[in-house]
């Protein structure tokens, strides 16, 4: 090659470098969004808006492929879209300068995507078809996980006074046949007295003893009293939570246990039989704590944080984490408390992969003239191609010069 023509290729290649680098309607990169150049958003609250340069109005498409008379006011679709529908949509930019436009059009914050597979596509003026899945993070949304169906409740245990008994010395052993559950607990919660505990004149001091919610039998055991009263009988409290220990009354001095369920019966027995461990709520809204029991009170560690209402409505106050105490208060004044760890989030959804969605970029808009209305319109649509019925969340559309 001649020396001469060398040099006009070389001449030739950093030309075209340049203009790549530096001419909007010559680039093999994606234009910026809003980082340089004029942004055109379409909001909610103005249709259609103008740069001065070019403005911007998108209208749905009919099933006929007629645009409707109303501004398309809101992208997001939380009704969902059926498996293999569409909803299409019909972009016009006018030009209201005296020069030629570039332009690009953006989804701003696709997030949500659920139950399908989100398709974005353009039938004019070009063709184009692409696929988009979140793919950060779960978008947060208000939920409550780790539910526990098996709380705790209180068994009472009452100790005839005259009989002299140390409750100390006594251990209880509790199951369920049904769930396999079982287990040993000594006997030293003390919570008050009952007068005149079984209707013939005797008092009684009371014990709470904390066993799963769940638990239907139990059996007392004192290793210091003798041959068959070392085990005492059986007993059901499916029914009742108060079994009471006395010595017989003929004077032959065995040790006897029953339920007494005239006194304290099992309803004002501290109970939670539910409960969440772990909530996520987003900031301004409630949702419950999903507790069951008998006589709840609720109080939360950071107010500021999460809030909670007496009949158990979690508020978000503040992105943060905090936790929420459930409590059950019983009728001789003992308390069950279990704890629920509260996360609030500021935002319902997250930006779609951290960018925008481009729709279609770098796009011609004529200068209007006499042979050129300085109008193109642009034919897109967003489609389910999955198994089930997709929703979707969209901040806006928007446009940048």
């Amino acid at each position: 090659m001649k020396k001469s023509k060398l040099l006009l290729v070389i001449t030739l290649g950093l030309v075209l470098a340049m203009l790549t680098f530096t001419t909007n309607t010559f680039s093999w990169f994606n234009r910026p969004t809003t980082d340089k150049g004029d942004a055109l958003e379409l909001s909610l609250s103005s249709m259609p808006i103008s740069t001065g340069k070019v403005s911007m109005e998108t209208h749905l498409l009919e099933d006929n492929g007629e645009p409707t008379a109303e501004n398309v006011a809101n992208f997001s679709n939380n009704s969902g879209i059926a498996n293999g529908k569409r909803v299409s949509y019909r972009t016009t930019l006018t030009n209201n300068s005296d020069t030629d436009q570039s332009v690009s059009l953006y989804i701003s914050k696709l997030s949500d995507i659920s139950g399908g597979n989100f398709y974005l596509g353009v039938n004019d003026p070009l063709k184009t078809y692409k696929q988009y899945k979140i793919t950060k993070a779960q978008t947060y949304k208000s939920e409550l996980k780790d539910f526990e169906s098996n709380g705790l409740k209180n068994i009472y245990i009452g100790f005839q006074k005259d009989d002299n008994y140390t409750p100390t010395n006594w251990k209880i052993h509790y199951w369920n046949p049904s769930n396999g559950k079982d287990g040993d607990d000594d006997i030293k919660n003390y919570v008050g007295d009952i007068s005149d505990g079984d209707g013939y004149g005797h008092a009684y001091n009371i014990y709470a003893v904390t066993v799963d919610s769940t638990i239907t039998h139990l059996q007392l055991y004192n290793g210091s009293i003798q041959n068959s009263n070392k085990y005492l009988g059986e007993q059901n409290v499916d029914t009742t939570n108060l079994v009471r220990i006395y010595k017989n009354l003929d004077g032959t001095g065995g040790v006897y246990c029953d339920e007494i369920s005239t006194r304290v019966p099992n309803k004002y027995a501290a109970k939670i039989t539910q409960y969440y461990k772990n909530a996520t709520v987003v900031k301004g809204e409630s949702i419950s704590i999903g507790a069951q029991g008998n006589s709840l009170s609720y109080s939360s560690e950071h107010n500021n944080i999460a809030s909670i209402s007496n009949s158990g409505l979690i508020k978000g106050e503040s992105e943060g984490e905090t936790d929420i105490k459930i409590i059950s208060t019983g009728a001789m004044g003992e308390e069950l408390s279990v704890t629920c760890h509260v996360t609030v989030v500021e935002n319902v959804y997250e930006a779609f992969d951290g960018t925008d969605v481009p729709i279609i970029t770098n796009v011609k808009v004529p200068a209007p003239g006499a042979n050129s209305s300085g109008q193109v319109t642009i034919d897109w649509f967003i489609k389910n191609d999955g198994g089930s019925t997709m929703s979707y969340k969209i901040e806006s559309v928007y446009l940048t010069l």
